[in-house]
């Protein structure tokens, strides 16, 4: 049952328009979305006929397309995001340009279109450059490297980027979960503590590391992070779900059990 958000009465979804109580619009929120719709579809045919204008100058044209872009991303449209990225990067030649599209290419699984970009954006900067955070894009590539199962490669470009910034945390958390990945769960733990040294209360990394200790059959050791990752986030069921199996079946200790049971 929905309730009417002024007057609180009942009613079935779908099955009015209007609460019979109060008279407010309970489909006020479908009907603004219906609108938005509308208005997205509007703006893609607008600024699709000024695209197809002919003689058109670039910074109109580009404008066309950036809103064109948001129209289509407002609709989740991601491939025709990424046509009209590349079509703005034909135009402009601005490198940072493929970063908005890397940003679409990875949420619809694209991997290969996004190392090319990280790949042109990486040959065209240098670590001298005054673009902030270069490393960030080998750790990007090394990101879709990673969802290809290219393993060798995320982690060639992890240590890249952690050879310019060494307290980059991230670049270490994520190169421990490709040696998880790949069964070397003793490198994955000399990440991860690398993580929680530059990063002391960053729970996924104890986590993690509490994942590669129970592989190698190191139980307290593993529920002794999985402790350390409920303290700093007591929120996250992963974290109490993984104490609890370890406590009930490895060690039996069944108080330990209820009392994380009570917080699940």
């Amino acid at each position: 049952m929905n309730r009417c958000p002024i007057c609180a009465m009942e009613y079935e979804p779908n099955t009015i328009e209007q609460c019979s109580n109060c008279g407010f619009d309970v489909n006020w929120k479908v009907k603004r979305e219906q609108e938005r719709i509308k208005q997205d579809q509007q703006e893609i045919a607008d600024m699709t006929k000024i695209i197809e204008r002919q003689n058109q100058d670039e910074s109109t044209l580009v404008s066309a397309y950036k809103f064109r872009i948001r129209a289509y991303r407002n609709l989740q449209q991601y491939h025709e995001v990424i046509a009209d990225y590349s079509k703005i990067i034909e135009i402009t030649n601005n490198i940072f340009h493929r970063l908005d599209r890397i940003h679409f290419c990875e949420k619809v699984g694209r991997y290969e279109e996004a190392i090319a970009d990280y790949t042109i954006i990486i040959e065209n900067l240098s670590p001298n450059s005054t673009i902030r955070n270069y490393y960030s894009y080998f750790y990007g590539r090394a990101y879709n490297y990673e969802k290809l199962g290219r393993y060798d490669e995320a982690i060639a470009d992890y240590a890249k980027a952690i050879k310019i910034e060494s307290k980059y945390a991230l670049a270490h958390n994520r190169r421990g979960i490709v040696y998880y990945k790949l069964g070397d769960y003793q490198e994955a733990i000399n990440n991860y503590i690398n993580t929680t040294e530059i990063v002391p209360q960053y729970a996924p990394a104890y986590f993690n590391r509490g994942c590669a200790y129970d592989k190698m059959i190191k139980y307290h050791e593993a529920i002794a992070n999985y402790t350390k990752a409920i303290e700093i986030d007591p929120l996250c069921r992963g974290y109490l779900l993984s104490k609890t199996i370890l406590c009930d079946i490895i060690l039996k200790d069944n108080q330990e059990v209820l009392d994380l049971l009570d917080d699940l």
